[in-house]
């Protein structure tokens, strides 16, 4: 309470004024009328970046080097703050100012990357939060702890007092009902700057991506993901309807977009997207190389007969040329079948563990593994081998080496569609 205290004068020394832990103020009923950059100013934000903790190190050594940055209102006015060399509990006690024109709209969005993952070339995203200033605006400094989520391996903790500081204390307002506990904004969206929503996160298989909205938004909209292909329709992605979306191997290539709604219904819609296709890690990529040269085998309950009334514990070994099942129980050879151009391979989309194989009638296959990391493996794997045989088979090749092929490539086919 001490250490708070001694934060809070800081923070009011600077701005001439006292400041008080109040409750916070009621939020309005009333809709407020869309932000205009050109609206007057009616007080600046001052925000004092304190500490942070449990920092997560995004190469695995324990060291990391954050720094932040800051977004605030419709004209998303950037600021970035000192980063502190090789720490996960960072003091950076640094302060901020922004122009307010909308306090019961605007948004603050902080995000904290590491300095030495972008030496190094790589996603230095540790995660980042959005705050709604509503709650401040009511000339009291207020301390807000918030936790970093969106990026691949996000976590670690901020801590920052914000104030807001009227232009002028003369300034009339029109006064607005205070709402009424456990009430909801019929259209929570329309305050927002579309702009203010986003995809946030690498857009990977298997690394989950977010819709990043300010705090408090995320449970009073409802979400639909779609998986859009250059030159083609969007398709819906059954059972994505969170406010987060893991890619899948059917994704890859594609673009995600994600129609954000408000959950009273009738009200506004947002749609965001993805600024980058979907792609494989280069992790992932290395497994998917060695898998081509050297085989691979999965553990995994199968139906031969293409449904999910007759899953058998069963064993699916993939090498360059040939799918083979055996059944755990006997160790019987169930199928062996050549790798041809004609195998479509794909995701269930209702089952994050579930693949079919489908070679017209000679092959008619569902299976399911442990985990979606394994389903999007054997999925990718067995996509590249046949693109290898459509390959050679164009060529008129007899060889039998197969040069591994990326697994972004963009020529996989996608045209079955199944209800398993």
């Amino acid at each position: 309470a001490a250490t708070e205290k001694t934060l809070e004068d800081t923070l009011a020394k600077r701005l001439g004024g006292q400041t008080s832990k109040a409750p916070v103020a009621p939020r309005a009923t009333a809709t407020p009328p869309p932000v205009s950059p050109e609206s007057v100013v009616l007080g600046t934000l001052h925000v004092l970046l304190e500490e942070g903790d449990e920092m997560p190190s995004l190469d695995g050594s324990g060291l990391v080097e954050p720094y932040c940055k800051l977004w605030f209102g419709p004209t998303q006015q950037q600021s970035t703050s000192i980063s502190v060399r090789e720490t996960d509990v960072p003091e950076w006690q640094q302060e901020f100012k922004f122009p307010v024109r909308n306090p019961e709209a605007e948004i603050l969005r902080v995000c904290c990357l590491d300095r030495r993952a972008e030496a190094q070339g790589r996603n230095a995203l540790l995660g980042e939060s959005s705050i709604l200033i509503n709650d401040i605006a009511d000339g009291k400094a207020k301390e807000v702890r918030v936790g970093m989520t969106g990026g691949a391996n996000a976590g670690g903790r901020l801590r920052l007092l914000l104030e807001f500081e009227p232009a002028n204390e003369k300034t009339e307002t029109t006064p607005v009902p205070p709402q009424q506990e456990g009430a909801r904004p019929a259209d929570p969206l329309r305050a927002l700057d579309p702009k203010s929503v986003f995809i946030e996160g690498d857009p990977r298989v298997g690394n989950a991506v977010f819709v990043s909205l300010p705090l408090g938004y995320q449970e009073m909209c409802t979400y639909e993901w779609y998986r859009v292909v250059e030159n083609a329709e969007a398709v819906a992605l059954k059972g994505a309807q969170g406010y987060s979306y893991i890619p899948t191997a059917d994704d890859v290539g594609a673009f995600l977009n994600c129609f954000v709604k408000s959950g009273g219904g009738g009200g506004s819609t947002i749609r965001t997207k993805t600024d980058e296709r979907v792609t494989v890690s280069a992790e992932l990529q290395e497994v998917l190389v060695e898998y081509q040269k050297k085989g691979a085998t999965f553990q995994m309950n199968l139906s031969l007969s293409g449904d999910d009334l007759q899953l058998i514990p069963a064993t699916l070994k993939i090498d360059s040329k040939h799918i083979t099942v055996k059944h755990t129980a006997d160790g019987r050879t169930a199928l062996h079948e050549r790798i041809t151009p004609r195998l479509v391979v794909a995701c269930v989309e209702e089952s994050p563990v579930r693949f079919v194989l489908n070679a017209g009638e000679a092959l008619n296959l569902l299976g399911e593994v442990e985990t979606q990391e394994d389903r999007d493996t054997v999925v990718l794997l067995l996509r590249e081998l046949v693109m290898q045989a459509r390959l050679m088979a164009q060529r008129g090749s007899r060889s039998s080496t197969l040069e591994p092929v990326a697994a972004d490539s963009g020529l996989y086919d996608r045209t079955l569609s199944t209800q398993h």
